[in-house]
């Protein structure tokens, strides 16, 4: 007979299944294709073309080789549509998990709770939420165990150089993918400061090195002197608004909960249910950082203060970030990987409580899928995100490529940036169609500002309008 653990394990490596199943569900569509993660993938187009290539981002960050290379192997053997628009970051997604678990074995030889960790980092809804998504960020779900895994196990085993060489190349790719990272970095660093304190002398030569590196990639991001000013400038402000200081603090345990997944891409209201139960996980998680502290593994006291110390940088990368409004959060989905390792140690007497966590978020995530697919939230849906039973962007695609003549360039005008790039992606050059505003023959618009439209309006499955095609 199996034993009550080997059961665990085993629910638990069906829960990392599903999950992976549930990245790939609907991935086309679910949400609707955003212009972000289209330019990215319309920089990859250029590429392959021979055409100019921007290696910044419009926010400045350097363009994601991960990205760039698996979206240019999958264009040379399939055209541009939902599907290989977003494939890279599933697939990475999934070898991402591969990942979390071979570091999770290296650092605790233990088959229960790799499971127990991998079943809730792959279950978590942020994490399935933005494996539908090809940004920048999406990638830090792949990449930050590179960093948190191997700096927890050389706490425990200085002299280990395959660790030494993960941590660097986990922080640099880290860095790579969006620079907000070294926020991260930071929360890592003040952790071993606490583990290890060192003298005076190298705190303040260290804080020194830690100031010139901030102004440094903020020079690199081409945030300029004002966003530095508001390093300062806008966390004091919190502390004149006492409720959006208590959101701040939260929003690590909005994440956890997957109350941020579903109101930035379902639209969901955030009510103060929602923050309460987000405190709610905070306070717990904190709880068991607390409970660490005192551990006898160097790895869990240094996970252990990395977390209770994590409110310094948090304030003050609240200037830039601010990571409580909704959308912002894509810049520290990595805090998914403390969480779990937290959640996993602080409860590792508990594995069927760890489980039941586990399998109530997968739960939770395809409930997610259900709310973006069913749009219940529209009013309060980012237009971008609005979906029907086929992409709209990709249905006014094939329409226009439809209605080109061959040998009679098409013009299309478009109304902003959330049409114009999933459109010159689905639309390569040698469909004949232009995108732009020179005497356009159609307009593509949001169906809320359409006015009189052409027979053919795309809706959702619930009869509401989301895109028209419109005649000049």
């Amino acid at each position: 007979m199996l034993s009550r653990l080997s059961v665990v394990a085993r629910l638990a490596w069906l829960v990392v299944l599903v999950a992976v199943v549930l990245r790939f569900y609907g991935l086309d569509r679910l949400p609707g294709i955003n212009g972000d993660e289209a330019w990215l993938a319309l920089q990859v187009q250029h590429l392959l073309r021979g055409e100019h290539v921007s290696l910044r981002t419009p926010t400045h960050m350097f363009i994601n080789p991960l990205l760039v290379a698996t979206e240019a192997g999958i264009l040379k053997l399939l055209p541009p549509s939902g599907w290989t628009l977003r494939l890279p970051i599933a697939i990475w997604g999934v070898l991402g998990l591969g990942a979390f678990a071979t570091l999770g074995w290296r650092l605790w030889r233990d088959r229960l709770l790799v499971a127990l960790a991998t079943a809730l980092f792959a279950a978590a809804p942020i994490a399935v939420a933005y494996c539908h998504c090809a940004w920048d960020p999406s990638f830090l779900l792949v990449v930050a165990p590179l960093v948190w895994l191997p700096a927890l196990r050389l706490a425990d085993q200085p002299s280990s150089r395959l660790d030494w060489t993960l941590l660097v190349i986990g922080a640099v790719a880290c860095l790579w993918v969006h620079l907000t990272s070294v926020l991260m970095l930071a929360v890592l660093a003040l952790g071993l400061w606490r583990l290890n304190p060192p003298t005076r002398r190298v705190t303040w030569i260290w804080l020194g090195l830690g100031l010139a590196a901030v102004v440094a990639l903020a020079w690199i991001g081409g945030l300029g002197t004002q966003a530095l000013s508001l390093l300062v400038e806008r966390p004091l402000r919190f502390a004149t608004r006492p409720e959006s200081t208590i959101q701040l603090l939260a929003l690590p345990g909005l994440l956890a909960t997957g109350g941020r997944a579903f109101g930035f891409f379902a639209g969901m209201p955030e009510t103060w249910l929602v923050w309460a139960v987000a405190a709610s996980a905070m306070l717990g998680l904190t709880g068991l950082a607390w409970r660490l502290r005192r551990s006898e593994l160097a790895s869990d006291r240094l996970l252990a203060w990395s977390w209770l110390l994590l409110p310094l940088p948090w304030w003050v990368a609240a200037g830039l970030l601010v990571p409580q409004a909704v959308g912002r959060e894509r810049y520290v989905v990595w805090l998914m990987v403390p969480i779990v390792l937290l959640l996993v140690r602080g409860l590792q007497a508990a594995p069927r409580l760890l489980l039941s966590v586990a399998l109530a978020s997968v739960v939770l995530s395809g409930v997610w899928l259900y709310a973006v697919e069913q749009q219940l939230w529209p009013e309060t849906m980012h237009r971008a995100f609005r979906t029907g039973a086929r992409e709209p962007k990709v249905a006014v695609a094939e329409r226009i490529r439809e209605l080109a003549v061959p040998g009679q360039p098409l013009r299309v005008a478009v109304t902003d940036w959330w049409l114009e790039h999933p459109l010159r992606y689905l639309l390569p050059s040698d469909a004949q169609v232009g995108v732009g505003l020179d005497h356009p023959q159609f307009s593509v618009v949001w169906s809320a500002s359409a006015g009189k439209t052409f027979p053919e309006t795309l809706s959702d499955r619930h009869g509401r309008p989301i895109l028209s095609l419109l005649r000049p």
